[in-house]
């Protein structure tokens, strides 16, 4: 199998601090994510996982102020999206308990109109993180003369 080089690795080492910085940047000014993400030159993703990661070291708090989201407003299909797959890119399993009420606004307050609405909606979240854990699963693949090979 052959290869060719294209350039250099591009991607970057970021301190702590740096990473600590940029998740504390969101909310200021009424910046979103997705403005920070794109200010700094990564995804949406990174910054959810970043936050999860400083959140477990003990160096960023949910109290610390940094508003993710409106307190009262629900995830877009979109935003939900980049959310699972920051959450699925965590190197330790995060459960659904602990990122499950974000999806509904900061304070984790889900408003549903009856039980059933509720059970249908969690269930329609989940069939999506399910799928995007599963596609996120699927290792990518080349083929050469000499076979597939699995990267």
């Amino acid at each position: 199998m052959r290869g060719e080089i294209l350039g250099l690795e591009r991607r970057r080492f970021w301190r702590d601090e740096d990473k600590l910085e940029i998740v504390m940047s969101v909310g200021v000014g009424r910046a979103t994510v997705t403005q920070v993400a794109q200010r700094h030159e990564v995804t949406r993703q990174q910054i959810y996982a970043w936050r999860h990661d400083l959140k477990r070291k003990g160096l960023w708090s949910p109290d610390a102020g940094t508003l993710f989201f409106p307190l009262n407003m629900p995830m877009t299909l979109s935003e939900l999206d980049g959310y699972v797959t920051g959450v699925l890119a965590c190197p330790e399993m995060i459960p659904p308990s602990e990122w499950l009420p974000l999806v509904w606004g900061e304070t984790g307050d889900a408003q549903f109109t009856d039980q059933k609405a509720a059970e249908e909606t969690i269930g329609d979240v989940m069939t999506h993180y399910n799928a995007a854990a599963q596609a996120m699963s699927l290792s990518l693949c080349l083929k050469g003369r000499d076979g597939i090979h699995s990267l």
